[in-house]
């Protein structure tokens, strides 16, 4: 009896080792990880998936890519920065919008 009862516990932790692999490792899809192997893990396949899923590296986002800027069709850019905060503003802006700076854009005031 005790001999069956190792057995069984030995296992239940061999079946559950990719999930607790993933829980160790501060994985945070352990959650999906422990459910896949739960439901699929007893077909070779789904534990095999859900070992591979853990021991795989984490997906990272691709670092962001600076903005072009916006330019016409000759190529000119069409923003410009704030004289007053240094924020980028449309080139045509007469007030900025994030300071409030009226903007002399050598248009000549009636």
């Amino acid at each position: 009896m005790n001999d069956s009862l190792a057995i069984l516990i030995v296992a239940a932790v061999f079946y559950m080792l990719p999930w607790m692999l993933a829980a160790a490792r501060g994985r945070r899809n352990s959650g999906a990880i422990f459910a896949l192997n739960l439901f699929l893990g007893w077909s070779v396949v789904g534990w095999v998936v859900a070992l591979v899923w853990t021991l795989s590296s984490e997906d990272r986002a691709p670092a962001p890519v600076a903005a072009k800027p916006k330019t016409d069709w000759l190529g000119r850019p069409m923003t410009k920065p704030c004289p007053m905060c240094a924020e980028t503003i449309q080139k045509a802006a007469i007030k900025c919008r994030y300071c409030g700076h009226i903007l002399d854009n050598g248009v000549a005031k009636a």
